[in-house]
This record gives C-alpha cells, structure tokens and sequence, in this order.
C-alpha cells in the first residue's frame, strides 16, 4: 500500500478512488479462466481477505470457466486455515501432478 501512496490516514477517506485504484490494480486478477485447476482454502471467520470474498472468488472463477476446488474451514482464521487445508490441497496437488480429474466445488459449505 505504501508504494502507491497509501497510508493508514489516507486510506478510507479517498472514496473516489483515485489513490486506491493503483493500489486495486495491483491486486486485481488479469483473468478468472484458468488452465490448470485451482484450489482455494479460506477460513470461515478469515478477515484478511473475508471469507465471503473469497467464496465470491470461487464462484466467479467457475463462471469464468476455471476449474475450482473450494474449501472453507469452520472456525479458523487466516493464518490457522493453512495447516487445516493441507488435508484438502495436498490430494489436490497429487491428483493434478498425476492428471487426474478434479471434482469443482464452486460453493463450498463450512467444513
């Protein structure tokens, strides 16, 4: 945020956009579709970003054409989610590295 000119003061006063654009920019997805599957594991109670943020990635990346494999995780967080996936990607990873299919969970339900 510092490198295009946001501050903690600044932030949320700019509605307009001008400042955070660059910054928006920066973080955007040049595209949803996909080659290669994608798994995507957030904590239900995540903050950073928010979980429902993330299952609206889910689904636009599905209606994009990508296909997604979607988890979220009861009760955890940001950082906790990392070590609860590992159940989930992990598999996800042999079956993509071994060419096998992989079942699209656009909508995730709470785990």
């Amino acid at each position: 945020m510092v490198g295009v000119g946001l501050t903690p003061a600044n932030a949320k006063k700019d509605y307009q956009g001008s400042q955070l654009a660059a910054w928006q920019k920066q973080v955007s997805y040049p595209t949803l579709k996909t080659a290669q599957p994608v798994f995507i594991g957030t904590g239900a109670e995540d903050k950073t970003p928010a979980a429902a943020t993330q299952v609206a990635l889910m689904q636009d990346a599905c209606k994009a054409g990508s296909v997604v494999e979607g988890h979220l995780y009861k009760g955890l967080g940001h950082s906790e989610t990392v070590n609860a996936s590992l159940k989930d990607s992990v598999p996800f990873a042999h079956k993509v590295i071994n060419g096998q299919a992989i079942t699209p969970v656009c909508n995730p339900s709470v785990q």
